[in-house]
Parts: structure tokens; sequence; C-alpha cells
């Protein structure tokens, strides 16, 4: 059974790894290899990708305040001579704030369940936005924008499972969440992350039971031929 401090070591995991991949990115632009406006984009989404995992750390207010200063310094008319030079102290906080965060962490196995709590979501479905909650049960990790773009499959903890999209305007920057349900493993995309909530809160606030998406989504996406071949049979069985 998933913890909370299993998807909070999950955030952290994540976050670390987009850190080191937005210091690569910069050393390519200090370094000449890649020029910055090919590069804007993509460091753009992962920097803005760390900043929505880290506001769901405990403690990590002060990575999400350098980021969101990051973020504010990508238009042209904000860019310096001492740019770079900003930009590499804003991530460097970054990794090193989820690294002490990381390894004050308990990184004890096991633990009893969080009963009640689950992951707050934002979704489209049939052309309606909503807010969605999974239990931590189903949650095996978030999965960051960049690895599911253009991304029919992904391999999550060594098995390929299909990336659901309910919505057929998905715009770049969706997330993913890696679930585990009646078996089977998907990873569905969502527009956004909230967080970690308690279900009673979510169903006053009529938010939707998660599950009860993804059923319908699996359901409707193999009859529409969405997924296909030796999927589609393994899935309908």
């Amino acid at each position: 059974m998933v913890t909370t401090r299993d998807v909070m070591l999950s955030f952290l995991d994540d976050a670390l790894r987009m850190s080191n991949q937005a210091t690569q990115y910069l050393d390519g632009i200090s370094k000449g290899a890649q020029s910055a406006r090919d590069l804007d984009q993509p460091l753009y989404r992962i920097v803005h990708t760390i900043k929505s995992t880290a506001t769901m750390i405990r403690g990590a207010e002060a990575v999400v305040r350098a980021l969101h200063d990051f973020e504010a310094s990508f238009s042209a008319s904000a860019r310096g001579t001492g740019w770079l030079a900003s930009a590499r102290k804003a991530i460097g906080l970054a990794s090193r704030q989820l690294r002490e965060i990381r390894e004050r962490s308990t990184l004890e196995a096991g633990g009893e369940p969080d009963e009640g709590m689950g992951l707050l979501a934002q979704a489209e479905y049939n052309g309606v936005d909503m807010r969605v909650w999974f239990p931590l049960s189903c949650v095996l990790r978030v999965v960051a924008p960049q690895e599911i773009e253009g991304r029919k499959m992904l391999c999550v903890r060594g098995e390929w499972v299909p990336v659901l999209r309910t919505s057929p305007s998905e715009a770049k920057g969706y997330f993913g969440i890696a679930l585990e349900f009646r078996s089977r493993r998907y990873v569905l995309a969502v527009s956004d992350v909230d967080g970690l909530e308690e279900w009673n809160l979510c169903l006053r606030r009529g938010v939707l039971l998660g599950t009860a998406l993804l059923d319908d989504a699996v359901r409707t996406i193999i009859s529409a031929g969405g997924i296909c071949g030796d999927d589609t049979d393994r899935l309908a069985a």
C-alpha cells in the first residue's frame, strides 16, 4: 500500500532529476553547444514542472519562490548579461533545498497506508474541466510532462503501460499519473496536479472520484480504437 511518505519521496526524486536536467541545459547554453533560444521552451517547461512539484512538498517554499522569480526572467526584456548566472543560482538553490529535504526524509520502508488521503488533480473529459481524486493505494507516481509528451506507452516499474488521454485538445505541459487499478497499470494524462488531499474534503467540494473517470476512459478509448493491437486485447480481457 502507498503512504503519504511514499508519494512525497517520489515527488522529491522527480524534482531532483529534473533539476539535474535543467542544469545540463544551462551548461549547454554556457558552453555554446546550444542556443538559449533553442532551449527556451524545454527549459521553461522543466522549471515550471519543478516548481509545481515543489508546491506539493512540505518545506520547499524557498524552491517555489526562487523558481517563480526565474520564470519571470524568461521574457526577453527581463534578460540581461547576468541572466545565465541568475538562472544557475536559482536552479542551484532549488537542487540544494530539495536534496536537504530528501536527506531529512524518513527512508524506512513500509508503514501504514494513509486511509482517506489521495492525490487531487485537474482533468478534462468530454470537453468539461473537472477536479479528480485518486486514493494513494492506486497512485504509483506522478509523471513529468516531458516524459509523456507524444508518447502512447510508458515504462512504469518495468512494465510498458498505455498513456490514456481524455482530452482531444491536450496541450503541452500535461502531467501524467501512473496508476494501478484492478490489477492493471495505466498513465492518465491530466492538466495539473494540485497535491495531497483528504477524500472527505474533496467529496464536499464536488470532486469526482478518479477511479470512476479512469474506468470510463479505458472503456471509451478501447471502444474507439484508441489503444490497438495486443494492448487492446490485454486491457479488454
